[in-house]
């Protein structure tokens, strides 16, 4: 990206410090976007684990439903030190990798309750 914009802009004369000042922002933008995504969609998906664990019985859903909240946990937990400690880019990735079984999860979730899977059937009330 910043290649791209220096490349564009020495085109048109932009002096290339200037180039170089507007791509070192756009990209500090980007990644604030991203971890702030980062924050929301681990968020999101441990509440919608920990919503589904309480609601449903027992059964392989509930408990990958109560896996889901500690990979959710534990990639905020990571997310959170890696952007307090600035120099651990690793916690980053790390914390990127959590969205493979949280976006698993939410497929085979989807395709059980499309196809009315019985033990999706929510708990009575007792």
């Amino acid at each position: 990206m910043i290649v791209h914009l220096i490349n564009h802009g020495a085109e048109r004369g932009i002096p290339p410090e200037a180039l170089l000042n507007r791509a070192v922002h756009v990209q500090i933008m980007k990644a604030a976007i991203l971890i702030i995504g980062g924050y929301g969609y681990l968020l999101g998906f441990g509440f919608l684990g920990l919503g589904l664990y309480l609601r449903f019985p027992s059964g392989i859903h509930k408990v990958l439903a109560l896996v889901i909240v500690a990979v959710s946990l534990v990639g905020l937990i990571i997310l959170v030190i890696g952007d307090h400690v600035h120099s651990l880019t690793l916690l980053y990735r790390v914390a990127g990798l959590t969205v493979f079984p949280l976006d698993s999860w939410a497929l085979i979730l989807g395709i059980a309750l499309y196809t009315g899977h019985p033990s999706l059937a929510p708990s009575q009330p007792g």
